[in-house]
C-alpha cells in the first residue's frame, strides 16, 4: 500500500532502517512507514555549498523545525 506524507505534517523521522523509518506528526502521532530505497534521499538547498543529497539510511534522526512567524 502507497501513502502519501507531506513533509510539512512531519515534525520529525527517527529510527530509520533499510525498509522503514517511525514518523512524527506535528500533531504528536507516530506512525511506521516504509521507506523504499529511492525515496530514502532527502534533497537539501544549500545556501553555500549548492544542493545536497541526504541519504537517510546514514541518518539516526531528522527533525523538522517549523519557520519563525514574521
Amino acid at each position: 500500500m502507497v501513502t502519501k506524507t507531506w513533509l510539512d505534517s512531519v515534525a520529525a523521522i527517527k529510527e530509520v532502517s533499510k525498509d522503514e523509518a517511525l514518523f512524527v506528526f506535528r500533531d504528536g502521532t507516530e506512525r511506521r512507514l516504509s521507506v523504499i530505497p529511492l525515496n530514502r534521499v532527502l534533497y537539501v538547498k544549500g545556501r553555500l555549498a549548492g544542493d545536497e543529497k541526504i541519504d537517510l539510511a546514514s541518518v539516526r534522526s531528522l527533525e523538522f523545525i517549523a519557520p519563525a512567524s514574521r
